[in-house]
């Protein structure tokens, strides 16, 4: 509590800065959204001022409604923006403001004035949009303009603040004794909305918690439960046992399948499971990629477990390979392997020498949480 305490005696020293005075700021002592008291979002820069004219002018036909003009967003005025905790989104350039990448630039969102940096540029940020975006209809927001050096000073001072936000938060959440692991914050660059995120088991009740919080930092409360997949997305980061950035960290925008233990057994996978989780503790998103591939050619052989009648004995198919089109079965004692080509086996199977597994292939359970799995006997391999 001596942290929170230091932090409210000090609101007047703005150890979390305010856009401007704002007069009524005391009077929300409620978790809901505070009224807007109509302080300018921003600081008023003179250098900046033929810009600001500029975007002022244009304002009310920056954001388009694709339903009514599509055609407005095209490679010569998308960019890709990324925020902090590596959040990326498509943005549109109507004014043709001369930027590149790595440029930072003031942009408007659903709820104020924030800032980011420029990642894209071009067709590639127009493709990702067509893609992934433009099928649901969105409001593509607009850049307002170049950051000055004011502004990113300030953007990294807010960055700082969210640390100890961070602490703040988590103090009160053990003075509530709530069942909830609070993972980051987020300052809006204008300090018109605080997002916290937070990873939690069931539903929480923090009503309490979000009313202490408007009174201690005096602006809009977002409390966002995640899960463990978005939350080594957005904090985690990291390099991946193939030598890159992991998918959900670099170019993945969502994971939209579930991935069960049947996507490792159709391909053949190693069963350890420090080989199949990811940083999120859930099997990795990869094991969706190449698991279309695997299922459409695994048709073209016989089950795993399959039996193959010869004259010597009686063999178990315990592996195929998709690529060099090859069997390998066991013997009945462990002792002896023979390998056959995909052509011998449908030979085989017309000479009605190969039988189905004995035990027929249960349905698999869609499984998320590998900590209590033994995946060896559940894939039939122990």
């Amino acid at each position: 509590m001596q942290l929170i305490n230091e932090i409210i005696s000090n609101n007047d020293q703005n150890i979390y800065p305010k856009t401007t005075e704002c007069k009524n700021e005391n009077e929300n002592t409620s978790g809901e959204e505070p009224t807007d008291c109509g302080c300018e979002p921003l600081e008023n820069h003179s250098e900046n001022s033929e810009q600001d004219t500029k975007y002022a002018n244009e304002r009310p036909h920056l954001s388009i409604q694709l339903e009514n003009k599509a055609d407005q967003l095209s490679p010569a005025n998308a960019a890709e923006i990324c925020f902090q905790n590596n959040r990326k989104e498509i943005y549109y350039n109507p004014l043709g403001w001369k930027v590149k990448v790595q440029d930072y630039v003031l942009v408007e969102t659903d709820n104020g004035i924030d800032i980011g940096i420029i990642t894209g540029l071009g067709i590639v940020p127009y493709r990702k949009f067509e893609i992934h975006l433009k099928p649901n209809n969105p409001i593509i927001h607009s850049i307002k303009r170049k950051a000055t050096s004011k502004e990113i000073e300030r953007h990294h001072q807010n960055i700082e603040n969210q640390k100890k936000a961070v602490e703040i938060i988590r103090e009160l959440v053990e003075k509530y004794n709530l069942d909830m692991k609070i993972t980051g914050a987020e300052w809006q660059f204008d300090c018109h909305r605080l997002t916290i995120f937070f990873i939690a088991p069931q539903r929480v009740d923090f009503r309490e918690l979000v009313k202490e919080m408007a009174k201690i930092f005096k602006t809009r409360i977002e409390l966002r439960q995640i899960t463990n997949r978005e939350h080594a997305k957005r904090f985690c980061g990291g390099v991946g046992i193939c030598g890159l950035t992991i998918c959900c960290r670099g170019f993945l925008n969502e994971v939209k399948t579930v991935i069960t233990a049947e996507h490792i057994k159709t391909q053949q996978l190693s069963t350890s499971v420090g080989k199949l989780t990811g940083y999120c503790g859930r099997l990795k998103c990869c094991l969706l990629f190449e698991y279309d591939y695997y299922f459409k050619e695994s048709e073209k052989y016989p089950k795993l477990g399959s039996i193959l009648e010869l004259d010597d004995g009686v063999y178990k198919l315990i592996k195929f390979d998709i690529f060099k089109n090859s069997c390998t079965f066991i013997s009945e004692d462990y002792q002896r392997f023979k390998n056959f080509s995909l052509d011998e086996i449908h030979a085989f199977a017309d000479q009605h020498r190969i039988l189905e597994p004995n035990e027929e292939e249960k349905p698999k359970p869609i499984i998320e949480d590998l900590d209590d799995i033994d995946l060896d006997k559940y894939l039939g391999f122990s």
